[in-house]
């Protein structure tokens, strides 16, 4: 891309820009059920119309960057070939998350990786990308810190912090990003311990388990943490209804 203060220059000499494939930003899901038609597409899955055999699940999913740019994508649920299975679905669940509904405007670190090519109408190949969700911030704010630390910077750009009405810019100390990564995984413990729990209480092989087979709390959580057995009071707590 040219470097020049005038749009005119710019154009006159521009080249491809290059794919941002690592993103800070939004995550943003619609889901809904659909039947596919041929020479329409997707419509919306009526039981009163359509056999059952026929439903898939549609998923609208755009990424909305820090900096405003929208990465909108769209994937058959039930399609093995598709970026939801291929890609999508495996990073939540390498993350602990087993509800889809608790990251639906989750503030997100991915990245979009290539699962298949295409050629397009003008006969060129092009590769179909989708989002591998790395992590999942609690706010706005710890999503910014952590892509401030990514980019090696104390500021960030312009876009990086909120300007309030009075004009002046609002900041928050760079946090980092091994600290944000691991108040999200105590944020996930008790999602993640939950199936571990039955009628007599947690069964310690599967709280060893799932802490294990799950990359982020390994990194920071053994069985015998504090932050454990805080989350497993927790849920003893809850009520039964």
């Amino acid at each position: 891309m040219t470097d020049s203060s005038n749009p005119w220059e710019a154009a006159a000499n521009a080249t491809e820009a290059a794919f941002s494939t690592d993103l800070y930003g939004q995550i943003g899901l619609d889901i809904w059920f659909c039947v596919l038609q041929k020479g329409i597409g997707k419509v919306p899955f009526d039981p009163q119309i359509h056999p059952m055999a026929q439903r898939r699940t549609a998923i609208d999913l755009n990424i909305t960057e820090l900096s405003g740019n929208n990465y909108p994508r769209s994937f058959i649920a039930e399609i093995g070939t598709d970026g939801w299975l291929k890609v999508v679905l495996p990073s939540l669940k390498a993350l602990g998350v087993t509800d889809l509904q608790t990251i639906n405007n989750a503030w997100i670190h991915t990245e979009m990786v290539g699962y298949a090519e295409y050629t397009n109408k003008d006969g060129e190949k092009r590769t179909k990308t989708a989002p591998k969700i790395l992590a999942i911030y609690p706010n706005r704010a710890a999503c910014e810190s952590a892509a401030q630390a990514a980019a090696g910077t104390t500021t960030g750009p312009d876009w990086l912090v909120d300007q309030p009405a009075g004009g002046s810019v609002a900041t928050e100390p760079p946090t980092n990003t091994s600290d944000v990564e691991r108040q999200v995984a105590v944020a996930f413990l008790p999602g993640v311990l939950k199936p571990a729990l039955n009628g007599y209480g947690f069964d310690a092989a599967k709280v060893a388990e799932a802490i294990k087979t799950n990359p982020i709390l390994a990194r920071y959580f053994t069985p015998a943490s504090p932050e454990v057995a805080q989350a497993m009071d927790a849920l003893l707590k809850e009520p039964a209804f």
